[in-house]
């Protein structure tokens, strides 16, 4: 399909540029000086390509524009191109048609996008794609249970609460057991490897085991 070629070569030239930032990036979160152009044009490239791809309401636009909360604009790139990525395996699998790419239809949630990517070898795009799923629910049960999700440093500026912060707070309030905060410790890692390009510290294996205690800690605590 014409259109299915166009929207692959989008997406692979927003990559490469991703890549490239990754590759000469000094800083962790890419926040060097000389590249924060860059950084802002990729992250408003890649947004704009997902909804104009899919649709502004579909669930890879939703899941791309839900990581405001990231103080990091290099950081909250790095959870868009996990989504990017997740759109590149669909079209590039060729599915029945794009309107199931638009509307998601293959995939009741993002745990099971992720999953079905785990399945396929995509490890790295479901670990970021089930991590981010697993912070968002995060801060819903902080803010079901009444705990901050937000906190003052040490210049005085209020900053949002990462995963592993939550996670503290939670297994404080007793909200779930020391022992599951362990299991959500070692998801949370695995995403930040994943979202931080250390890919040898993880196998498929050990995403699919993080998808389904995600998807198990979900089912047990609703937010």
């Amino acid at each position: 399909m014409e259109s299915q070629s166009m929207f692959l070569s989008q997406l692979k030239v927003i990559k490469s540029r991703f890549e490239n930032i990754a590759r000469v990036s000094k800083n962790y979160d890419y926040s060097d000086f000389d590249l924060r152009s860059e950084v802002s044009s990729v992250m408003m490239l890649a947004k704009s390509a997902i909804s104009r791809i899919t649709g502004p309401e579909s669930n890879f636009a939703i899941q791309a524009n839900s990581y405001e909360h990231i103080a990091t604009e290099g950081l909250r790139l790095v959870r868009v191109i996990g989504v990017l990525d997740a759109l590149l395996f669909e079209i590039e699998h060729d599915w029945h048609s794009l309107n199931e790419i638009i509307h998601a239809e293959l995939f009741a949630d993002f745990l099971e996008m992720a999953s079905h990517l785990q399945e396929n070898g995509y490890k790295d795009a479901a670990a970021v794609i089930a991590g981010s799923t697993l912070e968002t629910h995060l801060r819903k049960l902080c803010q079901k249970h009444s705990l901050a999700i937000t906190y003052q440093n040490a210049k005085g500026e209020t900053k949002n609460k990462m995963g592993e912060g939550m996670n503290e707070d939670l297994a404080k309030a007793s909200v779930y057991q020391p022992s599951m905060k362990k299991l959500i410790t070692g998801y949370l890692s695995i995403r930040n490897d994943a979202a931080h390009g250390n890919y040898e510290k993880y196998d498929l294996m050990m995403v699919r085991g993080m998808i389904l205690g995600i998807e198990s800690f979900l089912v047990s605590n609703p937010a």
